[in-house]
């Protein structure tokens, strides 16, 4: 088995930007991986390895365009008072949102059931274990502003997520190109 998810990975110039609103010295957070970072479009979760090449057939038959992706402000789930992940916001422009919704229409004939709460893109930047720290309300209040320049998304991923004790690894197996905008 092996535990997969449908994503867009960040260009380095993003990556390095969101870096810099991590804290590290926020006691009993994990803080991802600058490297990690990445949109999650759909999660599968655990899967026999066998079934990647129908995976990926059903992926690759989306035709969806090119688009650029917008971050802007921070955010947790599932809220202020009982935050356990904070996130960077995407602007969910209609072209991800067709995207995201073409993933999930694709993989539901293969057993992969459209999440039932509504898709609210974002990039996981820290899960909090216990408590989220003092300092997090003053963090959103003075970040809430953040905006990066938008970039251009022409291909999304299938990736494998192995968990370990440092927090998780995302490898890319598959790459599919969106059609020029």
């Amino acid at each position: 088995m092996i535990r997969l998810f449908v994503g867009i990975a960040l260009p380095e110039h993003i990556r390095a930007r969101l870096h810099q609103y991590m804290r590290p010295e926020w006691p009993g957070t994990r803080w991802v991986n600058p490297k990690q970072l990445h949109l999650t479009l759909q999660f599968l979760g655990n899967t026999p390895e066998q079934r990647l090449p129908e995976i990926q057939y059903a992926l690759s038959s989306i035709q969806a365009s090119a688009f650029s992706l917008s971050i802007k402000g921070v955010g947790v789930f599932p809220s202020p008072n009982r935050a356990r992940v904070l996130w960077a916001g995407v602007v969910p422009s209609p072209a991800l949102m067709d995207l995201q919704q073409a993933i999930q229409q694709a993989l539901h004939p293969l057993g992969y059931p459209p999440e039932k709460r509504p898709y609210h893109p974002h990039i996981t930047l820290a899960r909090f274990k216990g408590k989220a720290p003092d300092s997090l309300a003053e963090y959103l209040e003075h970040n809430h502003t953040l905006a990066l320049q938008p970039f251009p998304v022409d291909t999304y991923t299938l990736f494998q997520s192995t968990l370990r004790r440092t927090g998780a690894v995302y490898t890319p197996i598959a790459q599919f190109p969106l059609l020029p905008a």
